[in-house]
């Protein structure tokens, strides 16, 4: 593996991970386990949007079967949600659904938890508040027991440099619409968006237009072939 993350601390560490089965997070995942640490892979169910919670978990539970297949017990997934959210009727609220993870991740974390982990990557719309996501976090924490770290690992990596960088086995797993639909050539999501300006692929994701998926697919093969040529 291509290492392009650097974590706090190369000794064995163990991390709490928001993972809902779309490509930075598992990536995130993925690196860490490769690096020889712990996870502990949360999900956070957020009630008004229960396509895309049925589409995420079922995701969760095929890449899982692949993690704990090669790390062993050093991948450690529930298969329930471990953090139920229901919000309704609230206001304007910058970067809520960050508010709503911090509050959930100060709830998750264990005696034996050192690092809290979120996957934001450059570009998302939270990079630029990552300090202040921090600071609410640590003073939440004042309310735990714990003296986990929270850590944003990807912040300086590309969707694209991390698609490219994903294991082939659970590449066409990933899912990422915001809306709960397979529908990724039209969706108007934002994840959906990037995915296309990225042409990022998923096998699931594109379950929907297989024609269209196989078409893609053919124009990455071919990208990737003459990238090997150009490197021979």
């Amino acid at each position: 593996m291509t290492n392009i993350v650097n974590f706090p601390n190369s000794k064995p560490q163990h991390y709490n991970v928001l993972w809902s089965s779309g490509l930075d997070s598992t990536y995130l995942v993925y690196t860490l386990l490769e690096q020889g640490h712990y996870v502990n892979a949360l999900y956070f169910e957020v009630k008004n949007n229960s396509e895309k919670v049925k589409h995420e978990m079922r995701q969760r539970e095929k890449i899982a079967g692949f993690f704990k297949e090669k790390y062993g017990y050093r991948f450690n997934c529930s298969t329930k949600e471990n953090v139920y959210l229901s919000v309704n009727g609230v206001g304007d609220v910058k970067l809520g659904q960050a508010i709503a993870w911090i509050a959930g991740s100060i709830l998750t974390l264990k005696n034996e938890c050192q690092y809290m982990a979120i996957g934001y990557v450059k570009g998302d719309d939270a990079i630029d508040s990552l300090q202040d996501i921090k600071d609410a976090f640590y003073s939440l924490r004042k309310l735990s027991y714990s003296n986990a770290e929270l850590v944003f690992p990807l912040q300086n990596i590309d969707k694209k440099t991390i698609y490219e960088n994903i294991p082939d086995e659970i590449k066409d797993e990933i899912y990422w619409c915001e809306n709960g639909r397979t529908i990724p050539s039209v969706c108007p999501c934002a994840p959906c968006k990037k995915a296309r300006a990225y042409n990022i692929l998923s096998k699931y994701q594109y379950s929907g237009e297989p024609e269209v998926y196989l078409k893609l697919k053919e124009i990455e093969n071919m990208i990737k072939r003459d990238i090997r040529i150009a490197a021979e």
